[in-house]
């Protein structure tokens, strides 16, 4: 460092070195600081320094190259659980040493997956030096195995298992399941399974032999191994014993036998052939002492000596009846009543029997009576022996019978009525008939056994008639029976074609409040009397006069008996339609505006009306005229308008006239109040600037009622200058009278100031509104314009452009749109009004209307422009006031071409601006009239 430096007085230069160290092997820093002096102890200031800084960044090595552990190559025979752990993170850090000492710390990760069936497990070492300093890649250990080992069975020897074929159908059975006699261990866990030819459900056959059983063990892995048990198949189920009823019959001698066929019903056996079993009956013969149920058992014993039994009932049965003969006919005669008490005849038979007579019976019963009706009987005997068997033989007694008849319940005398709707003069009679009998025979074995001259529901004719009953009885004997029936004529009139209730209204033009009501009149029949002598009596006549309301008419009718008709009634009902009559007082126009608020207070005339009844109330509604809601009299009684204030505008007065029966008519009216008067602006003029000028802008109103309150607005536009834009609202309260100049009392009058003074430049004076003494406004919104010019301002140079916004080549079924260009080329802005001359192109339609826009992103001012259209020429537009075409820029007109219908052709869409446009005065106007044309030509295709 000394060598670096001088000095200006020379000598040697003395360097003092100073070392300081900071920081750790992780992060260190050297500072070297020089204390340079010369021979007199001048020192460099500041001291000179030098700074060193590092860190270690080496991560540890092994500290012998190819000692890091491996895995296994082969595959391990073992479940998940039997992985190896690996080395330890003390083992690895072992092998490992740092270039600056220190720890060096391992962290161990990892752990195995899979399966017991393919597993493995990889082991990470993160190693670290003191300073972090990792070894990369993270060195690792895997090892990889899977299970192979198949189950174990530790169940030892099964004993043989028995099992019975002999419950299933030909002797067979199926094989349950025998895995739960075996049980093994594996790692991976063990599932079973029984194998064919024996597996679960298998069916079996016969008995007396084995079946070897083998179960499998397999683990999860798929590792398998086997064991077995034997099963001795035995028929361990008795037959089965089937009994069925028997029903034995005794012989003539009363004895009987059975067989084994007689009671067995289909004995069998699973495993044993029916042939080939064995049976025996505990009972096989039978006599007169075993008549009814008896229990015998069948015994069934198969090969196997399973035996089964079953009850079979046997039914012994007596059946053979005994063997009779019954005595012959015989006859008797009747006691003096005609009647036969039975005696007892049950010896008039030979009989006989193998097992036994039990008793005798005839029928009919010993004791029974028989009445006078019986002519003969017939006995029958019936023998019942000591089983139930019978039989009967028959014999007869005939009786013999003399007594005459007898006739009961003759009918008292009747009498009936012809009664309500008869229409004949008689009626229908009923009665009981009388009966007849006799002390021996009864009637009802004779075809006619008692008759009359008349039956039950005869007619009878109104009068007295006898009716006669006869009874015959077999001997000839005859009684009678008799009684009258008398027909009382009680039926009365019927009346036909009473009239259905009439309804008549009064109608118009009725001035009185009743109507004549006619109609076509009843008539009456009667079962007895002839319609001609029948008796009417009415309470109204066809055409009778009847009031409003409803009116009943009654027609009755009687006949000779006195009878008299169900009344015929009908109502008349008049109604009152005939509307009331009712005149208004003629329109009112223009009353004079006498209310503030510029209304009009009118005394109104009243309407006239009439009835034929009655008017019960007059209403009246008044409609128009800002009256909202409608304005109504009150809804009962007479009602007048009278005194009014009517709105501005048209009001319409109705009044409804209304009588008795709701018949209503209306007239109306109408009062229109108008605002008469009227207000202008006027004094519009250009003046040059400079000039000892003045202008004079004046309002004037007429046919109001003063004073008048004038409103009125100005604008500074056009050039720039003060107030350019604003509008100023002025507000001001003239002395009246019809005609006035306005701008500041008394004289109402606005004055410019002297143009000397004035900024080139438009000012427009808008009259806003006028309103009278009594508040009526009128709203001309008309314009006075006083503009100023400088009399040596340039002028503006405009030219013209047609631009379309497609193809000058128009289909006859399509239009094109496009704009004209107003283009101001020179330095210097109008001053004055733009006027331009469009003409049409012939054959062609065209249309350039205000707010007119474009298709696509053009923007046009024709919002800017008076445009007037002139049919068959063309157009010819003027800008409104205050549009100015500043310097070198340009305004935009849209218009749009239609071909539609027209014939192939073309024509000449021409353009023109007037001479001296853009200008105040004819000095500041357009200054080049040589560029103020342009045309384009349009054709039409198909």
């Amino acid at each position: 460092v000394a060598a670096l430096y001088s000095d200006n007085c020379g000598g040697a230069i003395t360097v003092v070195k100073t070392t300081v160290t900071t920081g750790t092997d992780c992060a260190w820093t050297v500072t070297y600081t020089y204390s340079i002096k010369d021979k007199c102890g001048n020192e460099v200031t500041p001291k000179p320094t030098q700074v060193f800084s590092g860190a270690d960044a080496t991560a540890p090595v092994l500290i012998t190259a190819g000692t890091f552990p491996v895995g296994n190559t082969v595959s391990i025979n073992g479940c998940i659980g039997s992985a190896p752990v690996g080395p330890t993170a003390a083992a690895i850090a072992a092998l490992y040493s740092d270039n600056c000492g220190g720890t060096i710390t391992v962290v161990k990760s990892g752990a195995p997956t899979g399966t017991n069936c393919a597993w493995s497990v990889t082991y990470t070492y993160s190693i670290k030096d003191k300073c972090g300093n990792e070894v990369t890649p993270k060195p690792t250990v895997t090892y990889f195995g899977a299970d192979a080992t198949a189950p174990v069975f530790t169940s030892g020897v099964i004993p043989d298992q028995t099992l019975n074929t002999g419950a299933g159908v030909n002797c067979s059975a199926l094989l349950p399941s025998y895995i739960g006699l075996f049980t093994a261990t594996d790692c991976s866990g063990v599932t079973y399974a029984q194998l064919a030819p024996n597996t679960i459900g298998t069916e079996v056959f016969g008995f007396n032999g084995y079946r070897t059983v083998v179960i499998e063990a397999t683990d999860a892995c798929g590792n398998k191994t086997k064991d077995s048990v034997k099963v001795l198949l035995k028929d361990l189920t008795a037959p089965n014993a089937l009994c069925k009823p028997f029903t034995l019959i005794l012989n003539a001698n009363g004895t009987g036998t059975i067989a084994v066929a007689n009671v067995n019903n289909g004995s069998y056996d699973n495993c044993t052939p029916t042939a080939q079993l064995t049976y025996g009956l505990s009972k096989t013969n039978f006599d007169c002492s075993n008549v009814g149920a008896n229990n015998v058992t069948l015994t069934v014993t198969d090969l196997c000596n399973n035996v089964s039994t079953c009850t079979a009932i046997v039914t012994v049965v007596d059946n053979t009846a005994p063997v009779i003969t019954c005595w012959g006919d015989t006859t008797i005669n009747k006691d003096a009543n005609c009647t036969y008490t039975m005696p007892d005849l049950r010896f008039r038979v030979n009989k006989a029997d193998a097992c036994g007579i039990a008793s005798v019976t005839q029928n009919p019963a010993i004791g029974a009576v028989f009445a006078a009706s019986i002519q003969n009987v017939t006995v029958t005997l019936t023998v019942t022996d000591v089983n139930g068997n019978a039989s009967n033989c028959t014999f007869k007694i005939n009786f013999l019978d003399v007594t005459p008849p007898v006739i009961s319940g003759c009918p008292s005398n009747i009498t009936v009525y012809t009664g309500l709707g008869r229409t004949t003069c008689d009626q229908v009679a009923t009665w009981i008939p009388p009966t007849a009998t006799d002390a021996c025979i009864h009637l009802a074995t004779q075809t006619q056994p008692i008759t009359g001259n008349y039956a039950p529901g005869a007619t009878f004719p109104v009068d007295v008639t006898t009716v006669t009953y006869t009874a015959t009885d077999v001997a000839g004997n005859t009684s009678t029976c008799s009684f009258t029936v008398t027909v009382i004529d009680n039926t009365a009139p019927v009346i036909t074609g009473c009239p259905a209730n009439i309804s008549v209204t009064t109608g118009l033009g009725r001035t009185t409040c009743d109507q004549t009501a006619t109609w076509i009149e009843p008539t009456a029949t009667d079962n007895c009397t002839a319609s001609g002598s029948l008796v009417r009596t009415r309470s109204h006549a066809p055409g009778s006069i009847f009031p409003v309301g409803t009116t009943t008419v009654t027609y009755t009718f009687a006949d000779a008996a006195g009878n008299v008709s169900l009344a015929c009634s009908f109502t008349v009902t008049v109604t009152d339609n005939t509307v009331p009559v009712i005149v208004c007082p003629g329109n009112i126009a223009n009353p004079p505006i006498n209310t503030a608020g510029c209304l009009a207070t009118v005394i109104t005339a009243n309407p006239t009306f009439s009835d034929n009844c009655a008017v019960t109330k007059l209403t009246w509604a008044i409609t128009g005229a800002g009256i909202t809601p409608v304005a109504t009299s009150p809804t009962t009684g007479i009602n007048y308008l009278g005194t009014r204030t009517f709105n501005f505008g048209v009001t319409t007065v109705t009044y409804t006239v209304t009588d008795a029966s709701g018949n209503s008519a209306t007239c109306s009216y109408t009062v229109t109040v108008t605002r008469p008067f009227t207000a202008a602006i006027s004094g519009t003029s250009t003046v040059a600037q400079n000039l000892n000028t003045t202008s004079t802008v004046a309002f004037t109103s007429q046919l109001g009622t003063a004073p008048y309150t004038i409103v009125y607005s100005y604008t500074a536009g056009g050039y720039p200058g003060p107030g350019a834009g604003s509008a100023t609202i002025v507000t001001s309260t003239g002395p009246g009278g019809n005609s006035s100049t306005i701008g500041g009392n008394p004289n109402w009058l606005v004055t410019t100031v002297p143009q000397s003074n004035a900024t080139p430049g438009v000012y427009t004076y808008t009259l806003v509104s006028v309103t009278d003494a009594y508040g009526c406004v009128v709203t001309p919104n008309t314009t006075a314009v006083v503009t100023v010019v400088s009399a040596n301002y340039p002028a503006p140079d405009m030219t013209p452009n047609i631009i379309s916004q497609g193809s000058l080549l128009v289909p006859q079924v399509a239009t094109r749109a496009g704009y004209i260009q107003l283009s101001n080329v020179v330095a210097n802005p109008t001053s004055g009004i733009i006027e331009i001359e469009v003409f049409a192109p012939s054959n062609f339609g065209m249309q350039i209307n205000a707010g007119t826009t474009l298709v696509g992103a053009t923007a046009v001012q024709n919002n800017d422009f008076d445009i007037t259209y002139y049919p068959g020429l063309g157009y010819s537009i003027k800008s409104k006031p205050g549009v100015v075409l500043a310097a070198t820029s340009n305004i935009k007109l849209g218009y749009t071409v239609n071909a539609t219908g027209v014939n192939l052709n073309t024509g000449n869409l021409i353009v023109n601006i007037t001479d001296q446009t853009g200008g105040i005065i004819t000095l500041v106007g357009d200054n080049n009239n040589a560029n103020n044309k342009t045309l384009k030509t349009f054709t039409i295709v198909n």
